[in-house]
């Protein structure tokens, strides 16, 4: 038998533009950055023979390229 697994990965625009900036008013993009979007593929790089499917919709990316890289500015902490 032939399983497929596919995670869609999304999350909405968590910020607003001020300032010239992105200022970013919940927590939920940088809690699941360091949660299950790294420990996910993680565990499964230990097994060479599962074949999955990681979708990362262009927001997210682009939230996750924001803290990434030092531009996000943290409202609710």
């Amino acid at each position: 038998m032939r399983v497929l697994f596919l995670w869609h990965m999304h999350q909405p625009a968590y910020f607003v533009n001020e300032n010239g900036g992105r200022i970013y008013y919940l927590p939920w993009v940088i809690q699941h950055a360091l949660r299950e979007y790294y420990e996910m593929p993680y565990i499964l790089s230990k097994f060479n023979d599962v074949k999955v499917t990681f979708n990362l919709v262009p927001v997210l990316v682009e939230q996750l390229m924001d803290y990434a890289e030092g531009r996000a500015e943290c409202k609710f902490t």
